[in-house]
């Protein structure tokens, strides 16, 4: 939904989840995926990080953070960001 732009329909279906689970991890990433595209940057700063709060182990966030972080400028932030979540996905990728 999400990705054909149908952000409406996926912010009833993200609400829902996050009806029945407050901290759904995938749900809550996904409403700043939303917020994001429908240029709610500071919405979704909020939602990235307290999801980088909620779950430190999650790469997404952090990712997604640097690439709003980049978008306005804030490079130095964007950079810490990434690396953050680029040794986040690595420690993920070398697990047995």
């Amino acid at each position: 939904m999400i990705q054909e732009g149908q952000y409406a329909s996926a912010r009833v279906k993200i609400d829902a989840a996050l009806a029945a689970d407050a901290k759904n991890p995938q749900a809550r990433f996904l409403r700043g995926v939303v917020q994001a595209d429908q240029d709610q940057a500071d919405e979704a700063v909020a939602t990235f990080q307290a999801l980088t709060e909620d779950f430190p182990e999650l790469p997404e966030p952090h990712n997604n953070l640097a690439v709003i972080w980049a978008q306005r400028g804030q490079y130095e932030k964007a950079r810490a960001a990434l690396g953050v979540g680029d040794r986040l996905a690595s420690r993920l990728r070398d697990r047995p």
